[in-house]
């Protein structure tokens, strides 16, 4: 499979962190982003990762 890149847009706590990965699938490519935002916020990634299981609106992921 090919790699492509993907720019996933966050919406932590009202903050909008915009995020690039390199990945094979959204999945994939939401996943990157949720590691690079707990790597930047300092906090652990299984935090980050349930804020965003929640079922809320609050992420975009866009194929380049």
């Amino acid at each position: 499979m090919n790699k492509h890149l993907y720019k996933v847009t966050l919406n932590w706590y009202g903050e909008i962190h915009a995020l690039y990965t390199s990945s094979t699938t959204d999945l994939k490519a939401l996943n990157n982003a949720m590691s690079q935002l707990a790597k930047r916020l300092k906090v652990s990634r299984w935090r980050v990762k349930m804020y965003y299981i929640g079922g809320k609106d609050n992420y975009k992921i866009e194929r380049r």
